[in-house]
């Protein structure tokens, strides 16, 4: 047997709350919030799980309340990481040698865009530095400049804030800035909006 009651909290509001009986014949109070996921938020919140999701939901409008978003088993999501389908990486096996913008990581769909979390350059030429530009689409604007001497020389670098994409639905490319050395670029992070 359920009671369906409308109690106050201590701010006066109403909480929408009902009664379950238990299998002791006691009756314990389950509460429920009074706004639902993308609503206008006002009020007090109650609600403190998730919703489990496999995918990015759909963003809500500037100062509405929102869903704490976990992994299908309940691990709670927390930037700088994303929902594993949201993971992107790339890399380029093939030496660059010349100065020609090379992709590295795909475009993501219309309206997202790609942060990058990790990225690793290495320089195989035996006399030849450069250094390497991250760009936004082909010869599009330099987002980092990452040096690589010769003799395998380069970089391993952890963005604790990732490196954000400007543009949306477009590739991370990468570059030498001289002619003649002989680069390898792998690049990490996710997708989102």
């Amino acid at each position: 047997m359920a009671d369906n009651t409308a109690i106050r909290n201590a701010s006066a509001a109403v909480i929408n709350a009902s009664t379950e009986e238990q299998t002791d014949g006691a009756f314990a109070p389950r509460i429920a919030g009074t706004k639902d996921h993308d609503a206008a938020d006002d009020g007090s919140p109650v609600k403190i799980g998730g919703r489990a999701r496999s995918s990015e939901i759909t963003a809500v409008a500037n100062n509405d309340r929102a869903d704490l978003i976990t992994d299908l088993v309940g691990k709670l999501i927390t930037l700088p990481y994303a929902n594993p389908e949201n993971f992107v990486s790339g890399a380029i096996t093939t030496a660059m040698t010349g100065t020609t913008s090379t992709s590295l990581i795909a475009a993501p769909a219309s309206g997202l865009r790609n942060y990058i979390t990790q990225i690793t350059v290495s320089n195989a030429h035996a006399t030849v530095g450069t250094d390497v530009v991250i760009q936004d689409g082909s010869g599009g604007t330099t987002l980092y400049t990452i040096p690589a001497a010769a003799v395998y020389g380069g970089a391993v670098l952890t963005f604790p804030v990732p490196l954000r994409q400007p543009t949306t639905a477009t590739a991370i490319y990468c570059a030498n800035v001289t002619t003649g050395a002989s680069t390898k670029v792998s690049a990490s992070g996710y997708k989102g909006s």
